[in-house]
């Protein structure tokens, strides 16, 4: 049984600093935990297929390790898009509900606006939960 060393440095962000990543292998065992700004080394086994961050039900995408050099330095990030912007998009449903009072054809626009955005928000949430942090390899 061989040992793989990897590193995984998590960014220092004023978003979610106070919650902790998890980093977790193929089996959802938790191998060890990140703080804001915090960097540390974990050692897998041959047998651990995939590692992943996860904070909440979301979390980031898979990392093979079946092609892993020793010593790999990662990153752990989250999705600017997601974590910034996205939920600026849940403040505009009240501005369509205003401004569908004034005509039938605003008001047509605007739910089918709020459909689309409900759609977006939800499907973060749930089918694209695994973009919610990055994981990615150091250049």
């Amino acid at each position: 049984m061989s040992l793989y060393t990897i590193e995984i440095s998590r960014e220092k962000t004023t978003l979610n600093k106070n919650f902790v990543y998890k980093i977790v292998t193929d089996d959802n065992t938790v191998i060890g935990e990140l703080s804001n700004g915090e960097s540390k080394s974990f050692q897998l086994t041959d047998r651990t297929k995939y590692i992943k961050a996860k904070l909440f039900w979301c979390s980031s995408k898979r990392i093979d390790i079946d092609n892993l050099k020793d010593n790999t330095k990662y990153i752990l990030t989250q999705n600017d898009f997601l974590n910034r912007r996205l939920p600026f998009f849940g403040g505009l449903i009240p501005l369509f509900f205003w401004i569908s009072q004034y005509s039938e054809a605003l008001k047509i626009y605007s739910i089918l606006i709020i459909t689309i955005l409900t759609f977006l928000l939800f499907g973060t949430l749930t089918i694209w939960r695994d973009r919610w942090l990055l994981l990615k390899e150091k250049p």
